[in-house]
């Protein structure tokens, strides 16, 4: 909130399990009142923001640094049982933010102006039955950080790939990714939600991790291997570039076959770690991953042109 920055991040739900009716938007904080996905909060206090769910649209709100508050709305059903993109940006310089669902602008506007990041000297207010020190200096994802009450609803649906970057990403219209994000110098923190288990939740880039609070009733959250990207799906394809993995889903060896004569194959772990180098030649090549680890990686094959394509694999 001291720069630029973009949220983006995945989401599935139904609306028979969100069931926050429609609100007004505008010069208000009424995105607390939808099902709430992404919450920045501060306890009655300014520097704020957050992302909920009402009547199936998404809600979007923030409150500047005594500048006032101001609150944006989706137009498309985001609740149909499928996964959907989502892209929040703001602009430091005059608060202007634009909300983006699958890669199409739905709504902006200019916002409050000022820093909202939360202050280095915060004091969390005394209304959690005490100092809200559990809650206030968190983002807390799937509810009501402060667990205020039944004006309040959580989320009830799917998140993935969680990405916070001091930077705007997108000027217009894009293609999301098909693929995990990945780290780059503008990310302040990505969270992939690979653990499958327990309670820790790691930052890709290392400097934020988190962690799951488990329980209620019926208890939660809990893991899934739903996705919104199948181990055949292509992360990104440009001018019909293309490769294909055989055998689909991969065992530690498989073979790589391009549409070009000449690539170059990269291997990373979840993290971002590259794991091997390959070159193809003659369209085919045969990678050997018996040396490394269970779990998710990411093959990248670059052509000659510069274009590239991703598939994500599981090593079980």
């Amino acid at each position: 909130g001291a720069t630029d920055f973009t949220i983006e991040l995945w989401i599935k739900g139904i609306l028979s399990e969100n069931t926050s009716g429609s609100v007004s938007c505008g010069t208000n904080i009424n995105w607390i009142y939808g099902n709430i996905i992404f919450d920045r909060d501060r306890y009655l206090q300014d520097r704020k923001f957050g992302l909920s769910v009402a009547n199936g649209n998404l809600i979007w709100g923030i409150s500047g640094n005594g500048t006032g508050d101001y609150t944006i709305c989706g137009t498309s059903n985001v609740l149909d049982n499928q996964w959907h993109n989502i892209a929040l940006q703001r602009r430091i310089s005059d608060g202007y933010m634009w909300m983006f669902v699958d890669g199409i602008l739905e709504a902006q506007a200019d916002g409050p102006n000022g820093d909202i990041s939360y202050p280095d000297n915060g004091v969390p207010g005394n209304y959690c039955s005490g100092p809200c020190n559990n809650s206030d200096p968190f983002i807390v994802l799937g509810a009501e950080k402060h667990d205020a009450g039944s004006l309040y609803p959580s989320f009830s649906g799917k998140i993935d790939e969680l990405r916070i970057s001091t930077a705007l990403r997108y000027a217009t219209t894009f293609i999301p990714s098909t693929a995990a994000f990945m780290t780059d110098s503008s990310t302040a923190a990505l969270y992939h939600f690979n653990e499958g288990n327990g309670n820790f939740i790691s930052d890709a880039v290392g400097q934020s991790n988190g962690f799951r609070n488990y329980g209620g009733t019926p208890a939660g959250p809990d893991w899934t291997t739903d996705s919104p990207f199948s181990v055949t799906s292509s992360a990104r394809e440009e001018n019909s570039f293309s490769f294909t993995i055989f055998p689909n889903p991969s065992s530690e060896i498989f073979s790589i076959t391009c549409s070009e004569k000449i690539s170059v194959i990269e291997i990373t772990d979840i993290m971002g770690k590259v794991i091997q180098n390959e070159i193809i030649k003659m369209q085919r090549v045969n990678i050997d991953l018996t040396k490394a680890a269970k779990g998710i990686y990411f093959v990248r094959v670059t052509g000659e042109k510069g274009e590239y394509a991703v598939r994500k694999i599981v090593l079980k």
